[in-house]
Parts: C-alpha cells; sequence; structure tokens
C-alpha cells in the first residue's frame, strides 16, 4: 500500500512538470499563494455613485477618495488586501454621471468598459489613484435607475438596459455585481413606491445572470430611522441621495458581495 501512495505521488509530481529540479521550477503550488498584480474595480450608475450628497463631495483626485460609497469600499479593500500585499495594486475607477439614466448609461457603458478609462466627468473621479497606469476593470459594480424612476420610463424599459449592461460586462469577461436602487424619502411617495416596485426586477436580474445582489434597498429600510438617518438632509439635492452614514451603508451591502468572492491574497474569483 505505502508503495503505491509513493507511486501515485511521484506520477502526479511528474505530470505536474517536477521531473527535474529544473522542471519543478513551473509547479504551479507557489503561484497559488501570490497575490493578484492588481484589483481593479468600476462603480458604474448615477449621481449616488458619484457622491452627491457625501461631506467629502465633489471628488479631489489628488488627495484621498470622497466619503461616498465607492471610496469607502476602495478604503476598505486596501485596508484588507494591500497591507499585507504591498505589491499589489488595488484601483477603482468611479463613473458615477449626474442625472444619467438607465437609456443613457447603456450608450456609455459598452465604450467606458471595453477601452481605458480617460475622460473624467463632473464628480467621477475616474481612476484612484491618479498614478495609476490606465487598465480595464474587472469586477463592475453597477447600480443605476433611481433617474428612470423619477420620470415615467417603464419598469420593461429599465429592466431591459440593466440586463444589457450586465450582458456586455459577461461578454468582455468581467464579473458583475448589481445593487438595488435606495429609498427616497416618504415625501416623494410616487416615486418611493416605483422604487419599491423595481426592487423584486433587479434581483431577478441577479438571478438571471448567476450574479451577486448588493441589497443597497434591503440594507437601508432595515437601518432604524433610515429616512432620518441615511437621507441627505441637504434640499438641493432632492431627498433622493445618502448622507455620509447613508453611503457607509451601502459600501457594506457592496463589500459584503465583494468578500466572499476574494480570495486571502486578494484576488477576485467569483464563480460569475
Amino acid at each position: 500500500m505505502k508503495i503505491k501512495k509513493v507511486f501515485l505521488l511521484a506520477a502526479i509530481f511528474l505530470t505536474l512538470g517536477g521531473g527535474t529540479a529544473e522542471a519543478g521550477k513551473s509547479l504551479y503550488f507557489p503561484l497559488i499563494l501570490r497575490p493578484c498584480a492588481d484589483f481593479v474595480f468600476l462603480a458604474y450608475g448615477d449621481s449616488i455613485t458619484a457622491g452627491y450628497g457625501a461631506t467629502a463631495f465633489p471628488f479631489d483626485l489628488y488627495s484621498i477618495p470622497h466619503s461616498g460609497y465607492v471610496g469607502r469600499l476602495y478604503e476598505d479593500l486596501k485596508d484588507e488586501f494591500k497591507q499585507r500585499y504591498p505589491q499589489q495594486d488595488i484601483v477603482f475607477y468611479n463613473m458615477g454621471i449626474g442625472g444619467q439614466t438607465t437609456a443613457g448609461g447603456l450608450e456609455l457603458f459598452k465604450a467606458t468598459i471595453t477601452e481605458p478609462i480617460q475622460t473624467c466627468y463632473y464628480g467621477s473621479g475616474c481612476i484612484y489613484p491618479p498614478a495609476h497606469p490606465e487598465v480595464k476593470p474587472q469586477l463592475i459594480l453597477l447600480m443605476e435607475g433611481t433617474n428612470d424612476l423619477h420620470g415615467d420610463s417603464s419598469y420593461y424599459e429599465v429592466d431591459s438596459n440593466l440586463r444589457s449592461m450586465v450582458a456586455i460586462a459577461q461578454q468582455q469577461g468581467m464579473k458583475v455585481v448589481i445593487g438595488t436602487i435606495p429609498p427616497v424619502c416618504s415625501n416623494l411617495g410616487y416615486m418611493q413606491q416605483r422604487i419599491e416596485g423595481f426592487q423584486p426586477w433587479i434581483k431577478k436580474i441577479a438571478q438571471d445572470f448567476l450574479i451577486p445582489l448588493a441589497d443597497v434597498f434591503g440594507y437601508f429600510v432595515s437601518t432604524p430611522n433610515w429616512e432620518t438617518a441615511l437621507i441627505s438632509a441637504d434640499p438641493d439635492l432632492g431627498c433622493e441621495h445618502p448622507n455620509d452614514a447613508g453611503y457607509a451603508v451601502m459600501k457594506q451591502a457592496f463589500l459584503d458581495q465583494i468578500t466572499p468572492g476574494m480570495t486571502a491574497t486578494g484576488c477576485y474569483t467569483s464563480p460569475h
């Protein structure tokens, strides 16, 4: 029995290229322990993704990231992985465009993910850190539809646009986490009803494409006194944008879906 085990181990070693000392250098085992070269994610959406309502808005490329959910997410990922693996880069693009609808977003989406991002939009911040070479993102964080539901766009239209974005990203070999839309103040009753009614549609997109769902809406409404605790009181923002506490909740909703797909060395390996 022992002899059989020895031969079995020897066969595995040879199969992996360990027949000689020189060939042994090509074994895959050491590579498993190496961190990814970098981890690049793109947050795509509207003014909520851009961080309207956060105290450190607008974004300053030459200072720390703003206090919207994207910058907070970056900081958490950096603290978790980059401190352990300094040679690994953690990079993000923020492509939150104020006032953008899913129809307009779909037109921009393909160009955004297929070419290195070179144009900065107001409030988006583009790439961070700014000194990092331009690269394509590996993971897309998609949350959009608030502006559609504020208007008269049908659920079918918004659903179709979001599905197209997910499909385009997957065709490019990119991973996607889709987020539900955060609620708005109760005085925007009709819009709140529309947002609440659209949540199952977003969840169905996640199910159909087998992608993680960041349930931002669920995280908000499960927070006590969320309407006053998490929504910006700035009247110029129309009661439709989170405050700093709200962006922290948003960050957690996405982080809880990203970290299960991360290896100990900071590689994103979600199966979908």
